[in-house]
Parts: C-alpha cells; structure tokens; sequence
C-alpha cells in the first residue's frame, strides 16, 4: 500500500499546480539569461583548460596534441548541451570563439559573420577578421580567408600583434591542407603579415605588450620558416633561397634596431 499511497500524493501535488522546479544554478548556461550564456561557456572552457587539460600535458601525463584534441572534443560535447538562446549582438563574437573551439567552423563562422556587422572597436575587429578567415580557411574558401585575414591589416599598430600569430599558426595551415595550390598567395600573406608584426607597437612598460615584444623576433623567424617552406612546396626553391636570403637581413635589421632602442 504504501508506494501507491506515495505515488497519489506526488500525482495530487502535480495536479494541484504545485511543480519541482530545480535550484538555480549559475553555472548552468541553460539556466542563465541570454547575456550570461557566452560567459558562462567561457568559463567552463577555461576551466577545462587550465584545472584538467593543462595540468595533466604539464606533468606528462598527456602529449600537447592529446590535450588538443581533448579540449575538442570536450568543447563539443559541453556545446551539444546547449541550448542556444537569442544572444545579444554585441557577445556573437564569444559565441564564435567557443564554436572555434570545439572545430565546429560553420557555426563559427556564422556567428562571427553577425558579429562583425556591430563590432566597431580595433581590438574586436581584428580579432573577429582573423577568426573569421580562419573559418573560411578551415572550410576551403581560401581565397577568401586571405582576403578576409587582409582586411585586418587596417588595424592601427598597437591592435596589430594577433595578425601574425593567426595567419602563420591557424590561417595558412588550414588554407595550405585545403588548397596546396595557393601556396604561392599565401607565401605573400605570410610575408605581409611578418610586416604588419614589425609595425605592431609597444612598450615594455605595457604589461599587455611585453610578452608580445619579448616574443616579436621569435614568431617572424618563425614565419620567415614557413614562407620558405611554401616556396620549396610550390616547387619554387629560388623563391625559397630568396625569402632565406631576406630573412637573414630581417634578423640583421632587427636586432640592431633592438641594440638602437
């Protein structure tokens, strides 16, 4: 008798209006309101990245590349959870960013195609461009991922430094995997790009800078590397002997503009 009788009561409490409704949680994004959605996904995925995945690639445990593939993985496991809701304008960019994240390039990108519409400020707008050709890019529009990754040379020199860091490590080897014919093109960004990072501006009492400056002449041997690996790939070796050739100069040049400064 007594789980019918139990049974009753909880049909008598529904039928009399009265409903379970769960504690709210703020961590919750389906719980949330639309404003709060985008940072409360933020916060999972930092919180993924820096109390599990990194953690455990620090101590070995994990290779860089698994802990990669985790952070994916996780990222679109946690987003399939999710409940979308009519996110304000002004946060699509976040939404792009945390679609990125888990590899899902159409969404992203069209949350970043929104996005661009109403960003108007330096530091969103370069970075929603190179975001956005890296989209481009890792869904075989090539040709326009440079063209769009162009357009964020526009940037005024102290919003220039993410151009660099997202043509030679996200842009270029997506677009190279999709369209190893426009090596040649995208040789040229790479180099235009090395230009756009010797024009970024700082200075070492700018703490937002000063890793940037650090690292300036690291990440351009880095990319003067990569022009020369597109040139041997396109079959163009004296190319690849003259980007060499420059590249040694560019080293020149800037470290005694260093010993200058």
């Amino acid at each position: 008798m007594r789980p019918t009788i139990w049974l009753l009561a909880v049909v008598g409490l529904f039928a009399g209006g009265c409903e379970f409704k769960p504690k709210f949680n703020p961590n919750d994004p389906n719980q949330v309101s639309a404003d709060r959605q985008p940072v409360v996904i933020q916060a999972y995925f930092k919180q993924m990245s820096d109390d599990v995945i990194g953690p455990a690639v620090s101590a070995a445990q994990i290779t860089r590349e698994k802990g990669d593939q985790m952070m994916v993985e996780g990222a679109k496991d946690y987003l399939n959870t999710i409940h979308l809701k009519d996110t304000p304008p002004n946060l699509m960019w976040m939404l792009g960013d945390e679609f990125i994240t888990a590899h899902d390039w159409k969404r992203a990108k069209t949350f970043l195609e929104q996005a661009l519409k109403v960003d108007t400020g330096p530091d969103r707008l370069v970075h929603d461009r190179v975001w956005f050709a890296r989209c481009q890019a890792e869904l075989g529009e090539v040709d326009e991922a440079i063209k769009t990754a162009r357009s964020a040379f526009e940037a005024p020199p102290y919003w220039k430094w993410p151009i660099l860091y997202a043509v030679i490590y996200e842009i270029v080897p997506a677009a190279e995997r999709e369209k190893p014919s426009a090596r040649l093109a995208l040789a040229q960004l790479v180099k235009d790009s090395i230009k756009q990072h010797e024009a970024a501006s700082g200075t070492g009492s700018d703490v937002t800078r000063l890793d940037y400056l650090i690292r300036r002449q690291y990440h351009i041997n880095r990319a003067w590397r990569l022009v020369e690996e597109l040139y041997d790939a396109a079959n163009r070796p004296d190319l690849a002997r003259a980007a060499a050739v420059e590249a040694i100069g560019n080293s020149k040049h800037s470290s005694a503009k260093a010993i200058q400064t």
